[in-house]
């Protein structure tokens, strides 16, 4: 029989990680990416060279921990064997999963490139307008956290119905 308050604290730590992953991009996509929209390029600029490594380094730890989390969560609830998982927690870790890899593969390197481009513009003010990839980077960015936004609330449909079976 698994340790009922390992189990508690893994749970914890996975619904605490997931809350501030999934917030944090719902935040992002609801409030923040409007707002730049409606902000000057300069604005954005600046934006992106002084919030946008530390935006990245959030979503970067609160996605890693709630993989991690949810994996010791189902190691320790269920044992190593996948096949004993519920097929609800099956397609919501897989949704998870997916979403935390488009992250890896598209919105971090977009928003790496574009703080990049931001941080050199910032430092040379007279360099004239930014590169048309500071704004291919920016609806890449925009477009990636959407999806990812809808991935993590269909996973989390998944995971909240398994304590709801029909």
């Amino acid at each position: 029989m698994a340790d009922q308050a390992v189990i508690s604290a893994l749970a914890f730590l996975h619904i605490v990680s997931a809350i501030a992953w999934f917030g944090g991009v719902v935040f992002f996509v609801s409030s923040v990416a409007p707002g730049l929209r409606k902000m000057s390029i300069g604005a954005r600029i600046e934006f992106s060279a002084r919030i946008g490594p530390g935006i990245v380094r959030f979503y970067g730890i609160s996605g890693t921990l709630t993989i991690v989390f949810g994996l010791g969560l189902l190691y320790e609830a269920f044992g190593g064997n996948p096949s004993a998982w519920p097929v609800s927690i099956e397609i919501g870790f897989s949704l998870g999963f997916l979403a935390y890899l488009l992250a890896l593969v598209v919105t971090v390197p977009a928003s790496r490139r574009l703080d990049k481009i931001s941080q050199e513009l910032v430092k040379n003010p007279n360099a004239g307008p930014p590169p048309p990839e500071f704004v291919k980077n920016f609806q890449r960015l925009g477009m990636g956290a959407i999806v990812i936004a809808i991935l993590l609330l269909l996973a989390t449909v998944f995971m909240v119905s398994t304590a709801f079976p029909f």
